[in-house]
């Protein structure tokens, strides 16, 4: 059993996705801000499991950053498991900090990658926008998700009209 779960609301409003880096100190924000330079994805950092939960919630489907050393080894595996299992389509990436001792049972707990330094940013960089790019083209609630499987669903809307 997990933790924490979303709210009744998370299951039928989703915000646009966004990047979160959950850390102590701003050099993995930083380093990400710059790999994205490039692109049109803003980096939000938070300083607290609370706040990147609570910005989860409003989001499912944001790619999310764990900073490994802010809550040791055991606290992040159960954490990266948590949030796979209640934000499904969010996507974690380990920031290991040149430890690579743990990268398997990091991958096992659900991350879909582990950086082992700011300067290794380059992979985890093509995951956020592949991550991203995915997420904005799922449908935001399960009624319009099944409305546009109708075979005229893209021909009209989901909402009710009333004459």
């Amino acid at each position: 059993m997990s933790r924490f779960a979303p709210s009744q609301a998370t299951l039928f409003v989703m915000a646009v996705p966004q990047f979160i880096v959950c850390e102590s100190t701003s050099r993995w924000t930083v380093a990400m801000r710059w790999g994205l330079s490039d692109s049109k994805v803003w980096v939000h950092q938070t300083s607290s499991l609370e706040s990147c939960l609570a910005m989860l919630e409003q989001a499912n489907g944001s790619v999310v950053a764990i900073e490994i050393a802010m809550f040791g080894v055991e606290a992040a595996l159960r954490t990266i498991r948590d949030i796979g299992e209640c934000f499904p389509g969010s996507c974690v990436i380990a920031l290991a900090d040149a430890d690579r001792t743990h990268e398997a049972l990091l991958r096992e707990a659900g991350a879909a990658h582990v950086v082992p330094s700011p300067r290794e940013l380059r992979s985890a960089v093509r995951l956020v926008k592949r991550c991203l790019a995915a997420a904005e083209t799922r449908p935001a609630s399960y009624r319009d998700d099944v409305w546009s499987r109708m075979p005229w669903g893209h021909h009209t809307s989901p909402q009710p009209t009333v004459d």
